[in-house]
Parts: structure tokens; sequence; C-alpha cells
């Protein structure tokens, strides 16, 4: 009995905060808080768009796209408003994205797409 590995080509958005451990160090509660408003918009737009968010990580966000346009339109979206968002007077903690969309052969498992992939994909946005 063999278990064959199910891979697909697919659209990934990734995302993470600039500088977050500095801002955790700075003021873990009000970094946290507004992490979860950045969380909301970014569901917004994920479901405006066609993603599906099929993993976070702390300050990380992971979602599939049925189309390239779609992802770097969600992209661009996310930032305008997170730029928006930071100019408010009420905003605490003004919450910076790196943002990157990859296509590529990834593969599925359950609900995640977990690999090589991805990870390098992630690695290399965090390091830029």
């Amino acid at each position: 009995m063999s278990e064959e590995i199910d891979r697909k080509i697919a659209v990934i958005f990734a995302t993470d905060v600039v500088s977050y451990s500095k801002h955790m160090e700075a003021n873990e509660s009000e970094t946290v808080k507004n992490l979860r408003v950045c969380e909301k918009i970014l569901t917004k737009l994920f479901k405006k768009h066609g993603g599906c968010l099929f993993n976070t990580g702390g300050d990380s966000f992971l979602a599939e796209f049925p189309s390239a346009v779609g992802a770097v339109e969600c992209a661009v979206e996310f930032q305008n408003e997170i730029k928006t968002r930071n100019t408010l007077d009420n905003t605490t903690v003004k919450l910076q994205f790196r943002v990157g969309v990859n296509t590529g052969d990834f593969i599925k498992e359950k609900s995640n797409l977990p690999g090589e992939e991805v990870v390098t994909y992630i690695f290399s946005l965090g390091n830029k």
C-alpha cells in the first residue's frame, strides 16, 4: 500500500509584521490588540478577493488564492488600509507588514500546505 503525496499548484499570500518582537517588548498588550485589528482587516480582504486563510503563527498569516491577480490586489489593498490606519491618532501601535505572493507546486495536507516551497518562501520574506 503506497501513501501518495497530494500536490497542487497554488498561489500563496504570506505576511508578517516588521519588527514584531520589538513591538512586543515595548508594549505586549497594545501590540496584540493592534494585531487583532489588522487580522480582521486581512480576513475581510481575503474573503473579498477569494483567499482562504490556511495557517497563522504569531504575527504571520498564510492564505491560498485561486488567482495571482486576486492575491496581489488583496496585498495592495491591505497595505493601503494599514497605511491609512497608521495615520489615525487612536492607533496605539503602528504595525507595518511585509507581504509576498508566490505561485508554486505545494503539498496538500488536510487544510494546510506544508513543505519546503512554503517554508523557503516565508523565510525569504522575513529576511527582506
